[in-house]
């Protein structure tokens, strides 16, 4: 209390001039802190609301990342009870066989050693090469017999036309994939 006698005693002692002086510098004063103040909070609004837009974008490439995580392990699961329900499939003897049932002549089929994906698996890929074939039994081998096998996808296919004729010599590279046995 005591302070704001003096200050009054103060404004009291000075003319009329200096009195109108010393308001203008007070109040002055208290907007300029309040431009201040102003000024630093809308800085602070807008860096919040930056990174606001940053959190919730990463929210969402994280949604889809669980998404596409949860998908992963669907599809894992479906494989590994695939594996299970077929531990002596051979890729090699299942083609050779399509291929007969099929009355495919022509193709050379060659099984690659099993590369480690480094993920629990191990793919075996077979390499076939066909000369002469038509498109209706390319067909009939990709959509009858590969396609409807769960144990086998196709990796690569290679289609070229055989100058003046209606066949076609075809490249094709299927894989399998296999449980890797435990190290110990």
């Amino acid at each position: 209390m005591s302070l704001l006698l003096r200050f009054k005693a103060f404004i009291d002692e000075r003319d009329q001039k200096n009195y109108y002086r010393i308001i203008g510098f007070v109040i002055g004063f208290f907007v300029l802190i309040f431009v201040v103040l102003l000024y630093w909070h809308s800085g602070k609004v807008d860096a919040l609301q930056k990174e606001l837009k940053t959190i919730n974008k990463q929210r969402g490439e994280v949604s889809i990342l669980l998404g596409e995580y949860e998908h992963v392990e669907t599809y894992k699961e479906r494989i590994k009870k695939v594996l299970e329900e077929d531990t002596t499939f051979r890729i090699k003897q299942y083609f050779d066989q399509a291929a007969a049932e099929l009355n495919l002549k022509n193709y050379k089929a060659d099984v690659s050693e099993p590369q480690d994906l480094h993920n629990g698996y191990n793919e075996i890929r077979l390499d076939c090469s066909f000369t002469g074939m038509t498109m209706q039994e390319l067909v009939a081998l990709l959509d009858g017999k590969i396609e409807h096998n769960k144990r086998i996808y196709t990796k690569e296919l290679v289609i070229t036309k055989t100058p003046g004729s209606r066949t076609f010599d075809v490249t094709l590279v299927l894989a399998t994939l296999q449980s890797r046995p435990p190290q110990s």
